[in-house]
């Protein structure tokens, strides 16, 4: 079944008269609804409400507009904050990888198959293959400066200049499938991850999704 599109008037109808939310002393409810998006708003709504799991929308007696508001207010907020912070993480993985790999195995072996661990998808694709790809995708889509100029002049691409160009989880991939044992150590060492490399890359993965998550304003 198909759904018509509702005006912002007949979005508070539903909320307010039909369904029972209190919206006493706050005048900017259709503002509300126009910045926020109906829709992600409801993802909150569903704590006040007193069956929606089994269609029963209506709000429990005494709900206020405040109530879920808040949260979503301070959800905004815990979503800066997280992306302040791993913003600082992905920087600092990135120069940390490309010291430690520069260091250990030189600069250009983060393109070679055989730098990463053979390790298959359910679909039997394998992994280093597909990671491969987006190394090179991203090489050559990247509009950085200094790859511009390397590709300008036919010349490879450093490992330090080339995880500029990467994003948060391919830069993940490659950390956690490289076969250069010592230079995995020292990074997750650098980093204080632990000595446990599996470990180590699960936090990096974590942190990655916990990004995304807040990339795309998801609910925390």
């Amino acid at each position: 079944m198909t759904k018509q599109p509702k005006t912002i008037q007949e979005m508070m109808t539903l909320l307010v008269e039909e369904r029972g939310l209190d919206i006493t002393g706050f005048s900017d409810f259709s503002t509300v609804l126009l910045d926020c998006n109906y829709y992600r708003l409801s993802g909150y709504f569903q704590a006040f409400q007193i069956d929606p799991s089994h269609g029963n929308n209506r709000f429990r007696n005494g709900t206020h507009i405040k109530d879920f508001m808040i949260p979503y207010l301070m959800d905004e907020q815990l979503r800066l904050l997280i992306l302040r912070g791993t913003s600082s993480l992905e920087q600092t993985l990135r120069a940390h990888f490309a010291y430690y790999l520069a260091q250990n195995e030189g600069a250009y072996s983060y393109t070679d198959l055989s730098s990463y661990k053979t390790i298959k998808y359910p679909d039997g694709t394998e992994a280093r293959e597909v990671l491969i790809e987006n190394i090179h995708k991203w090489l050559e889509r990247s509009s950085e400066v200094c790859i511009r100029h390397y590709r300008n002049n036919n010349e490879p691409i450093p490992i330090w200049a080339a995880v500029e160009a990467m994003p948060f989880d391919t830069l993940s991939k490659m950390i956690s499938l490289h076969t250069n044992t010592t230079a995995v150590d020292e990074l997750n060492q650098s980093l204080s991850l632990g000595k446990n490399r599996q470990r180590a890359a699960q936090i990096i993965h974590s942190m990655v999704y916990l990004r995304n998550i807040c990339s795309h304003h998801c609910r925390l």
